[in-house]
């Protein structure tokens, strides 16, 4: 499931280009620079370990129109880094009290929409890897991804952000390097065993085509999704 521009375009309409934060009246769109501040939220998060994450919720209600507001930029921070104040409730009576029907809300352009759409697009990358080479990618490398779940069929499900990945690959590289000796830094120091290091090199790769595959799919079925609820206004 996806958030689709149908739903995209009537939590603009009922916002009236205002956050949903009851005392903030902060835009969403700088008509005058013409910028997309507006963030979308999920008053219940899609991931596991998100805000108000809620395992008994579908992918469709996840991201069906009322578990979605818009919030400024500070309000978004603000909400999801206390999600122990800004409880479901809080979030959805904020939601009722503030969205109208406004006849005062300019319509948004495609680029405008599309912007908004990304704001929602999955910014965290799923992959699986053996606990052991979790271990390994940690003594070896100082890694750890940003989310993990408990272990499914011997391997354990990770959240890994695009930062944690250009991490991750960057880090490949240092046993490698060359000293002064002129050999590779692993062989010059009793820190890593080489069959450590290979490990966690083969461990990487696995994780960054994981990774890859996991952006394409979902990528491949967010356009699809949501270029078929587009035909269908």
């Amino acid at each position: 499931m996806t958030v689709t521009k149908r739903t995209v375009k009537k939590l603009w309409f009922a916002a009236g280009n205002e956050c949903a934060h009851p005392e903030c009246d902060h835009e969403l769109i700088d008509y005058e620079d013409d910028t997309v501040v507006g963030r979308m939220s999920h008053i219940r998060a899609q991931n596991p370990g998100g805000p108000r994450y809620d395992p008994e919720m579908d992918e469709e209600e996840q991201d069906a129109y009322s578990n979605l507001l818009l919030l400024c930029p500070t309000h978004h921070e603000i909400v999801d880094d206390t999600p122990e104040k800004y409880t479901p409730k809080v979030l959805e009576d904020w939601k009722q009290e503030h969205e109208r029907d406004s006849e005062d809300t300019p319509e948004l352009r495609p680029d405008q929409l599309e912007r908004l759409l990304a704001e929602v697009q999955p910014t965290m990358l799923v992959a699986h890897a053996e606990a052991d080479g979790l271990e390994v990618l940690r003594d070896v490398l100082d890694w750890e991804p940003t989310e993990r779940f408990p272990e499914e069929h011997g391997l354990c499900p990770i959240g890994v952000t695009f930062d944690d990945l250009k991490t991750l690959l960057r880090r490949v590289a240092l046993p490698y390097r060359q000293t002064m000796a002129g050999e590779s830094m692993y062989k010059q120091t009793s820190e890593w065993a080489e069959d450590e290091v290979i490990a966690a090199s083969a461990t990487a790769a696995h994780l960054a085509a994981d990774c890859i595959q996991y952006y394409q799919v979902e990528g491949n079925r967010r356009e699809s999704e949501v270029f078929d609820q587009d035909h269908t206004d």
